[in-house]
């Protein structure tokens, strides 16, 4: 992008601060802004595999074409993803991406059997601790990212590396890692590390949780993110010196947290955070100032989303949009259109954002179930704490599952955290919301004179 301002040409992407500004500056030296996407793929449904392969051929043509036709007439130039083999591709056609290294703590709480699935953020089974403190975290990370890695060390148009998505933090977190069972092996280490750095806080032999504070608990919080931060970016820079790291796509739990954002700030390039804000400019804001105030770094918004009524499933039926708060929801897709525009010009207002990525690129196909006199029932409700609820597609009578015994009819997409959504770029059928390709695409072409209007 042409900015009247010029970094340094590396042969990859970075970050400067030119006339006070953080820039994230491209392989050839100009500042770059990512206007992303997420959850690129052929299709999770039967019938939406079907339809890709119909029209691409294969996994290796839809990959290629999403970089020169789907995405690049929106004006779309980033795909974030994670370590899919597919994505090798899209750089071959001029699309920037960013990759999972597949190595954090997600990946190593699963190798120990203590990741709880919530179909969205990561939870884990002893109180939502994190076991960054144990050795082998550091020799499995290794293994892992360098292995995840390696066929992007020296590719130009890789922006920078993820962890993971969405793990804990919180207000009580020390709290947590000082009422883990201690006599269960696997908490060894952080429940010794947890007291010991506890004991060294409180300047006492034998403190108690009544000595707990706010400001012990941040501490802490950094703490943990400290040890969590430096065994990965000491594994990204022994492996792949050339490409930055970007964080952890941070929620609430840790991303306007003062104990995180410094922690962040001693090894990250650039702060990634998911930033629904509930519809609420106002809390989206804070964290904003908040990243900047504890970090000082720059961010990218790697989820936000938009929905409108105006859907449909790959069977035609109207999409349930259930179950998601986060996510604004309209009538129209003019009117979701027109939230995006809003939203991103808020976030380039704060001259500390060089990125944002919208959830997602294709609309959720919904499964179908049937009752015994053929009535039709869309999954509305699969919390792990609450007994299902399915919605009949015809009448909107809502029925739990004990209530009335229904049989699955079509598989749907698998991706429990994302029921019934309206939240792609394209629709089922693979085809474009016009409205939101042309709100999309007006932001990119007016972007370099937005960020100079609101650098003024």
């Amino acid at each position: 992008m042409n900015l009247g301002v010029k970094g340094r040409a590396t042969g990859y992407f970075h970050t400067e601060r030119i006339d006070g500004k953080v820039y994230i500056i491209d392989p050839i030296g100009n500042p770059f802004f990512a206007n992303a996407v997420n959850t690129v793929k052929p299709g999770d449904s039967s019938n939406q595999t079907k339809l890709t392969m119909e029209q691409y051929g294969s996994e290796e043509e839809f990959y290629a074409d999403v970089a020169t036709d789907l995405l690049g007439n929106f004006g779309i130039n980033t795909v974030f993803g994670s370590t899919a083999t597919g994505y090798v591709e899209l750089p071959k056609n001029g699309m920037t991406i960013v990759i999972g290294t597949g190595g954090g703590i997600n990946a190593y709480m699963s190798s120990l059997g203590l990741s709880v699935s919530t179909g969205g953020s990561s939870e884990f089974y002893y109180n939502d601790t994190m076991n960054v403190f144990d050795p082998d975290f550091v020799t499995f990370a290794d293994a892992k990212i360098s292995k995840a890695i390696e066929p992007y060390v020296n590719e130009p148009y890789l922006l920078g590396y993820t962890s993971d998505n969405e793990i804990p933090g919180g207000d009580d977190i020390l709290k947590r890692y000082l009422t883990i069972p201690a006599s269960e092996p696997v908490n060894a280490f952080s429940y010794a590390t947890a007291w010991t750095w506890f004991c060294y806080a409180t300047e006492s032999y034998n403190p108690s949780l009544d000595d707990l504070t706010p400001e012990l608990n941040q501490e802490f919080l950094a703490f943990v993110y400290n040890r969590y931060f430096k065994v990965i970016s000491e594994t990204i820079d022994r492996y792949d010196p050339n490409h930055m790291y970007i964080g952890t796509r941070a929620h609430t739990p840790t991303k306007d947290k003062e104990g995180f954002l410094r922690a962040a700030a001693q090894y990250l390039d650039v702060v990634t955070t998911n930033l629904y804000g509930r519809q609420d400019y106002s809390s989206i804001n804070t964290t904003i100032e908040k990243i900047y105030q504890y970090s000082g770094l720059p961010f990218i918004v790697t989820e936000f989303g938009m929905r409108a009524l105006e859907s449909v499933d790959m069977n035609g039926y109207k999409l349930g949009n259930y179950g998601d708060t986060a996510c604004w929801l309209f009538e129209t897709q003019q009117q979701r259109a027109n939230s995006y525009e809003s939203y991103v010009i808020n976030l380039l207002e704060s001259n500390n954002c060089v990125g944002w990525t919208l959830y997602r690129f294709r609309d959720n196909d919904q499964s179908i179930y049937e009752d015994a006199q053929g009535n039709k029932y869309l999954l509305s409700s699969s919390k792990a704490a609450e007994e299902p609820t399915y919605t009949n597609i015809e009448t909107g009578e809502k029925v739990k599952a004990s209530e009335k015994e229904l049989t699955k009819v079509y598989a749907g997409e698998t991706d429990t955290s994302n029921l019934s959504h309206n939240k792609g770029i394209y629709d089922n059928h693979n085809q474009p919301y016009p409205e939101m390709r042309a709100s999309i695409k007006a932001i990119s072409d007016n972007l370099a004179g937005l960020v100079k209007f609101f650098a003024k």
